[in-house]
C-alpha cells in the first residue's frame, strides 16, 4: 500500500517539483516498479518521462521503468494480467473492464486528467449539428482505445444505435 500511495503520490506532484527545482530526499531503497502507458509517448506523458530522467521518482524510493502502449484497455488489461505493477488509462476504460470482468483487480489509485480528452472533429460541410447526427457514423480510434467503448455509451444515452 505504501508503494501505491508514494507513486499515486509522485505521479501528481512530479510537474510542480520539476517547476520549483526542489530536492527531496528519501532514506527508501529504489524499489523496481512499471508503468504501462495508455499510449505511445507522447506530450501527455511527458511528467512521467521527467520523473525518470530528473531523479524524481528516485527520491521516492521508485526505479520506474515506463512501457509504451497501445491503448487504456490494453492498459488495464495489462495491469490486471500483472503484467504491469502501474499505469495510465481511461476511467471509462477501468469502468468497463471491471463491469465486465468483476475479478480484475485493477483500480484507480490517482486521477490525472479530471476531463477526458475525447473530441469528436468534422468538416463543417458534414451537415453534423448533433449527437444524433453521428448515428450513421464512424470513429477513428484504436481497436482497445477508451473511445471505442465510450462513444458507444455516448451513443445509447442519446438514444441511437453506435456504429460496429
Amino acid at each position: 500500500m505504501a508503494r501505491k500511495i508514494r507513486f499515486a503520490f509522485v505521479s501528481i506532484v512530479v510537474g510542480a517539483i520539476l517547476a520549483i527545482g526542489g530536492a527531496v530526499s528519501g532514506a527508501l531503497a529504489a524499489e523496481k516498479v512499471s508503468f504501462f502507458l495508455d499510449w505511445v509517448p507522447y506530450g501527455k506523458h511527458a511528467s512521467f518521462y521527467a520523473g525518470v530522467k530528473y531523479g524524481i521518482y528516485k527520491k521516492y524510493g521508485l526505479d520506474v521503468i515506463i512501457q509504451p502502449g497501445k491503448s487504456s484497455g490494453l492498459s488495464v488489461k495489462t495491469i490486471g494480467a500483472k503484467g504491469a505493477d502501474y499505469g495510465h488509462a481511461d476511467k471509462g476504460t477501468l469502468i468497463h473492464g471491471r463491469s465486465n470482468n468483476r475479478d480484475l483487480k485493477v483500480k484507480e489509485i490517482a486521477m490525472i486528467h479530471h476531463n477526458n480528452l475525447f473530441n469528436i472533429v468534422f468538416l463543417k460541410s458534414s451537415g453534423i449539428k448533433t449527437s444524433k447526427d453521428l448515428e450513421s457514423r464512424k470513429i477513428g480510434s484504436a481497436a482497445m482505445n477508451s473511445s471505442k467503448i465510450v462513444f458507444p455509451a455516448l451513443a445509447r444515452s442519446r438514444g441511437w444505435t453506435p456504429p460496429k
